[in-house]
């Protein structure tokens, strides 16, 4: 007996299911969601995921606002920190997000305050969407 399938239908000789319209979904893990959507990164042997990933991952899950505030900005030398807060549907998350030019990659070294921004939006992303794996945007490589 087949509890979740109506009938199957054929086309080209092969057999499909098709699944009944009062059928639930079935629920795709964050992970998984990420890794379909081309967000993970696997380096060094290890996953990584891309901060848009997480904003996409939060928007499924009920983001409300995401805030961000500069703790710190030492011109002189030229080091930047960020905090951010998400709220949403499962509550209030914050994150700290760091950068200097010897902490970023050369392309964005020189724009060190929008990299802490981003590094703190997805250290508070990752909390508010219960992903483990660090950010891409964390790492200087």
């Amino acid at each position: 007996r087949i509890d979740n399938l109506e009938t199957y239908q054929v086309h080209n000789n092969v057999n499909q299911p098709r699944q009944k319209q009062n059928a639930k979904p079935i629920k795709q893990t964050e992970e998984q969601f990420l890794r379909d959507h081309g967000y993970v990164i696997d380096m060094r042997g290890k996953p990584f995921v891309r901060v848009p990933g997480l904003v996409a991952l939060a928007h499924r899950k009920g983001v409300q606002k995401i805030e961000t505030e500069i703790i710190m900005n030492d011109l002189e030398k030229k080091i930047c920190v960020v905090k951010a807060t998400v709220t949403g549907s499962t509550g209030t998350y914050t994150g700290i997000g760091d950068a200097c030019p010897e902490n970023c990659n050369k392309m964005v070294g020189l724009h060190y305050m929008r990299m802490a921004e981003t590094r703190a939006i997805g250290r508070a992303l990752r909390l508010f969407c219960n992903v483990g794996m660090c950010t891409i945007e964390e790492i200087n490589d």
